[in-house]
């Protein structure tokens, strides 16, 4: 028996350097667990280190590929061997884009049954930064309000979600207006939208518990366009740390009925550790066989007790290297539309005045590109003069500039992306606004964690997608191992979507 992986063994642009080839499986050492690849996602995470922004921290030859999931075939001395057969995410071990993938056991993390491999391959690098950029970075809650640029993105959807999970207000910006309802239908408070006009607009959301309804499909059939059957094609062991799937706009009757249990199942008791959830909810959860909630998890509201090492000199901010930190991102213009469908009822406009006019339908909402007081001026209105609780930057240049703007003084932003390739001097715009700027980077927070609470975090973020609660992108491309040329291509191609490497069949 041979595996397939992918090596990378010279810098430059992934679809140029990236080759397959077969090599002898390893054996699992005492402590590892040996997977069978089923998918992985191809994120602009890690492309990045094949391109060398890295190199000070990576070793030629590498095996790119943070995440995905596969089957337990074989299990070491001191190993769990009952996890042999089942799925998990292979975690935190060698890179993923090979067939046979060794890894940690404390890092394999269970996939749900109820959770297909397309959603539960991306299960990691958004879901989890999104997680702990809301919780212990930022301690959001309610009464917070979070700004965001990218909102569109996979992540920036994760963090709509998420908002209505912890309780706090999001406003979103985004450079498309297909994004709007979507936004507005995963949790979003606000949505503004750049434009080349000079006014400024933003609306305001309507209710989205049909989103989140038990036993309703994740997704409809062409409802984010076909998927393309499996192609012909491969895909790599040094791990580098670095979504679009929509419930019915129109649930079925039984899951309509079962509304009310679900609004349980997000009350923040659920978050204390499922014990504590109301009787009807624990009933649900064993109706349709869910896992219920991990225990001894931290709770919404709770506090980050480890000090925050926030970045306030040029020499802090040397790591500001590479396109991107810690999480997987992608340009706004990238992957299907989450849902689709016209807007049901007229929104609120805010033009840069302050005065509301209707809006028939679609979102105009517009500048912080160039205009950063534009975009300031809209948070403003928003937020009643407050301006934002914090902010995270995903973009960069000046956007990334702009958006320090919108927190009131006092406040953070923390930068987790460079879409732009244009770093912003962010000791200045940290003296010019009295906010505080941060990097997250998910490697450093993975470090600081205990494995123990690791796991927990990435447990919840999986029983929340088993129950239909958190959702991802459903892929647009898939493409076996061989083909990885040709698979990069294709994910870096604008408006791609989410691509997955797959196994031949």
């Amino acid at each position: 028996m041979t595996r397939r992986r992918i090596i990378c063994d010279r810098y430059g642009e992934p679809a140029d350097v990236l080759r397959a080839e077969r090599q002898p499986p390893s054996e699992p050492r005492s402590g590892e667990l040996l997977v069978r690849m089923l998918a992985r996602p191809i994120n602009p995470s890690d492309l990045i280190p094949v391109r060398g922004s890295y190199a000070h921290r990576t070793t030629l030859p590498m095996i790119p590929g943070y995440e995905g999931v596969g089957v337990v075939v074989e299990a070491g001395d001191a190993a769990n061997r009952s996890l042999i057969g089942r799925r998990v995410l292979p975690l935190r071990g060698e890179g993923t884009w090979q067939s046979l993938v060794r890894v940690p056991a404390a890092t394999a993390v269970e996939a749900p049954i109820r959770l297909d491999d397309d959603q539960a391959a991306q299960a990691y690098i958004n879901p989890l930064t999104a997680w702990a950029t809301c919780t212990d970075e930022l301690a959001l809650g309610e009464g917070d309000t979070l700004v965001i640029n990218a909102g569109g993105s996979a992540i920036g959807c994760c963090y709509a979600q998420l908002s209505r999970r912890l309780g706090f207000s999001l406003i979103a910006i985004v450079r498309d207006a297909r994004h709007v309802e979507p936004l507005y239908r995963l949790g979003a408070a606000h949505v503004i939208v750049e434009g080349e006009q000079p006014s400024v607009a933003a609306t305001t959301a309507t209710s989205t518990a049909e989103l989140l309804v038990a036993g309703a499909p994740l997704r409809q059939p062409g409802e984010l366009g076909s998927v393309p059957e499996s192609q012909e094609g491969i895909a790599t062991s040094q791990p580098h740390e670095s979504q679009e799937s929509m419930m019915p706009s129109e649930p079925p009757r039984e899951s309509r009925e079962l509304r009310g249990a679900i609004d349980a199942l997000r009350e923040p008791r659920e978050l204390t550790g499922g014990i504590d959830a109301p009787r009807e909810s624990r009933e649900l959860t064993e109706a349709i066989d869910l896992p219920r909630e991990p225990q001894g998890l931290m709770s919404a509201g709770e506090r980050l007790r480890e000090p925050r090492e926030w970045m306030s000199t040029s020499q802090q901010f040397r790591e500001h290297q590479g396109p991107m930190w810690g999480s997987e991102q992608f340009c706004e213009q990238q992957g299907p539309m989450w849902g689709s469908g016209s807007l049901r009822e007229p929104r609120e406009r805010i033009s840069a005045s302050g005065s509301p006019h209707e809006s028939q339908g679609t979102m105009s909402v517009s500048g912080g590109r160039s205009e950063s007081g534009d975009l300031a001026a809209a948070v403003a209105a928003l937020t009643g003069g407050r301006l934002a609780t914090a902010a995270i930057d995903s973009v960069g240049g000046t956007a990334g500039a702009a958006l320090a703007g919108c927190v009131r003084p006092g406040g953070r932003l923390l930068t987790i992306g460079l879409l732009s390739g244009s770093p912003v001097p962010w000791p200045q715009v940290s003296k010019r606004t009295g906010v505080q700027v941060g990097l997250f980077h998910l490697r450093h927070w993975n470090g600081r964690v205990p494995v123990a609470r690791w796991r927990s975090e990435m447990e919840r973020l999986l029983h929340w997608m088993a129950a239909g609660l958190l959702a991802l992108p459903t892929p647009t491309g898939r493409y076996a191992l061989p083909e990885i040329g040709v698979a990069v291509r294709a994910a870096e191609r604008p408006g791609a979507g989410k691509i997955l490497l797959t196994e031949e069949q």
